[in-house]
């Protein structure tokens, strides 16, 4: 899980993304979107699912069991040697800014 994270945080710093979106489907497959200069674009699918959305919960240090109620955490990982903070909020969607 942790170098699916790096690697989805290594291409929104590629592409200067401030956002990302995590939007999960009805069959548990999570789709991801990322925000670049106002602009919103689909990734490639990227076999994501609801574990990999809980792994996110768990490092941003949110309740597991309130996944559908607006929570709000943060968590830092370390990318090319540089340290990115992401900020983890669920409201309606999901949604992770670094």
């Amino acid at each position: 899980m942790e170098k699916t994270l790096i690697h989805l945080l290594q291409i929104a710093l590629r592409y200067h993304a401030t956002d990302i979106h995590f939007r999960l489907l009805e069959d548990e497959t999570l789709f991801v979107e990322m925000r670049v200069q106002g602009q919103i674009y689909k990734l490639r699918e990227q076999n994501l699912d609801i574990r990999f959305f809980r792994y996110l919960m768990y490092r941003a240090n949110l309740d597991l069991s309130l996944a559908s109620r607006p929570q709000t955490g943060s968590f830092e990982v370390e990318i090319d040697s540089q340290k990115v903070a992401c900020r983890f909020v669920i409201v309606s969607g999901w949604h992770l800014t670094c």
